[in-house]
């Protein structure tokens, strides 16, 4: 499955996804998304630089929709780090065959607690 049919899922649950991202803290996401490459300096500047940590999670989304991350394992290991297992979870859930690779992502960090 590519990547893109993943961040059309993201794209359809848009809400959903939302109050699950926002349940970590965005500058946190942001830094660990940045220093990973998969967030552009521009985003990121945009990103860090809105007021509110709810506004903040919105443009984050959006910009991760108009430019999603090459890898996927490497930006679920970003929000596993953040502790957004939740949102990693709903990504194996609606993602068959790469949500297979996400599992292990899971069950690794889960031993590692």
């Amino acid at each position: 499955m590519s990547t893109k049919t993943v961040w059309e899922g993201v794209q359809e649950n848009f809400c959903h996804v939302l109050e699950l991202l926002a349940r970590g803290d965005p500058r946190q996401l942001c830094d660990a998304l940045f220093e990973r490459h998969l967030l552009k300096p521009k985003d990121y500047e945009e990103v860090i630089g809105t007021a509110s940590n709810e506004d903040r999670t919105r443009v984050l989304l959006v910009k991760l929709l108009r430019n999603p991350p090459e890898s996927l394992d490497i930006f679920c290991q970003a929000l596993l780090d953040q502790g957004l297992h939740e949102f990693v979870e709903f990504l194996r859930r609606s993602h068959g065959e790469h949500g297979q690779q996400l599992v292990q992502l899971l069950e690794e960090e889960r031993v590692h607690q």
